[in-house]
């Protein structure tokens, strides 16, 4: 499940980036859920 999340430790990533890919996967599965 957390495949998609970047190779680099969680210290480097970034909160603002970390945010974005928790946004976009919410979207992805609201779409997958509801179409």
């Amino acid at each position: 499940m957390l495949g998609w999340l970047p190779k680099s430790p969680w210290g480097s990533v970034s909160k603002q980036q970390l945010l974005f890919q928790i946004c976009l996967f919410n979207f992805c599965y609201l779409v997958c859920a509801f179409s």
